[in-house]
């Protein structure tokens, strides 16, 4: 049985202290989160069958509530809309599933439900009618029972593709799906024009030597010829989990030693390159030694929020603000778990909650009836 502790708030009311006092030049400090966050909580040891949920704190409460929780499922990644449309990966033993659940003002319902096969890295366009996925992801795992790295994760295999909501159609994207390279963690242009995705290729038993992030035209879903944005250099240069700032003036990733998989690295650090090219940076609000990964722009364009494990083997979501030419203040902790790691943080729009018994009905049919 799984021990979920009691939730701890590490702010009041989201009511930070000034972060640069006395500074007159630098980023902006943060001062308060008036937007609604959603992450994953998991145990700090993977294991096949663990249990995780889903917290959302409300814009304007101190307090984590539970969002998505069932007993005996695992709930990998989860994207959500702007129209209410929450995108999950869902897994009971080996049986794994696409779900879509959708929020209305009187309650939850789903939307769709399929079989397809090993997905990860899910993320919605701007207007909320496609979502760019992961697909065919199959790879290697050694469990390390280390809290620090739990475990190594290299996919072997993997393609971009889209899900439209219009047809419930899931296809591949041209350019992004070559069958000799790996290729994952799509996100979208906030105009919803182009997409990033990153590109490396994987052996059986090698491991990962390079991974680049590449740019690539959307066209309806037609794709194009890809361009790199931030390209490898070979000897373990791994570039990874690739975002675009809301404003577009920005892109930022993740670099680290990403040779047996991008998962829980304590090389992992948050850079930032313009879009329009341009040398990357390493942000201030890295930690060495330190896990600092999973990161997810505000939609104001001014602030960065991510996951990090510089207070140990645990992992807590922080957050710092960005100023105009693309300075980092100190950030500041705002939710961490004992005992626990947080990871896949996300700026939403306000949820409803109270839905967790509908959510677990939902999961027990779909399951049920094989859907």
């Amino acid at each position: 049985m799984i021990r979920y502790p009691a939730f701890l708030s590490t702010s009041i009311s989201f009511l930070f202290t000034a972060l640069l006092a006395g500074c007159h030049h630098g980023p902006v400090p943060v001062t308060t989160l008036n937007e609604t966050v959603v992450y994953r909580l998991v145990e700090p040891l993977f294991n096949a069958g663990q249990d995780s949920r889903i917290m959302v704190i409300q814009a304007g409460k101190s307090q984590a509530e539970l969002l998505f929780e069932k007993k005996g499922y695992c709930i990998g990644c989860h994207a959500y809309s702007s129209t209410g449309l929450v995108a999950l990966n869902v897994k009971k033993g080996k049986d794994r599933r696409f779900v879509v659940i959708k929020f209305e003002e009187k309650g939850i319902s789903l939307f769709d439900a399929k079989k397809i096969g090993e997905f990860s890295f899910m993320a919605w366009s701007p207007d909320s009618r496609y979502l760019a996925m992961a697909v065919n992801t199959f790879g290697v795992i050694d469990i390390k029972n280390d809290v620090r790295e739990p475990f190594n994760l290299r996919y072997q295999s993997g393609d971009v593709a889209i899900y439209d909501t219009t047809t419930k159609e899931i296809k591949l994207l041209p350019g992004a799906s070559e069958m000799d390279f790996v290729e994952d963690m799509p996100a979208w242009s906030p105009d919803g024009k182009e997409l990033l995705f990153v590109k490396y290729k994987s052996g059986k038993d090698a491991p990962i030597d390079s991974m680049s992030i590449y740019r690539i035209p959307f066209n309806n879903g037609a794709g194009g010829t890809p361009e790199p944005v931030v390209s490898a250099s070979g000897s373990g240069d791994c570039n990874y989990f690739p975002n675009y700032s809301p404003d577009g003036k920005w892109i930022s990733f993740v670099k680290g030693d990403g040779s047996q998989g991008v998962f829980a690295r304590p090389s992992s650090d948050i850079y930032l390159i313009s879009r329009s090219g341009g040398t990357p940076r390493k942000l201030s609000l890295n930690t060495d030694g330190a896990m600092d990964s999973w990161h997810r722009w505000a939609r104001d364009g001014r602030r960065l929020m991510f996951s990090s494990k510089r207070g140990g083997g645990m992992t807590a979501l922080y957050i710092s603000s960005i100023d105009d030419p693309g300075n980092a203040a100190p950030p500041v902790r705002i939710s961490e778990h004992a005992g626990m790691k947080v990871n896949l943080p996300e700026f939403v729009s306000r949820l409803p909650l109270g839905g967790t018994n509908r959510f677990s009905e939902i999961i027990n049919g779909i399951f049920s009836e094989g859907k």
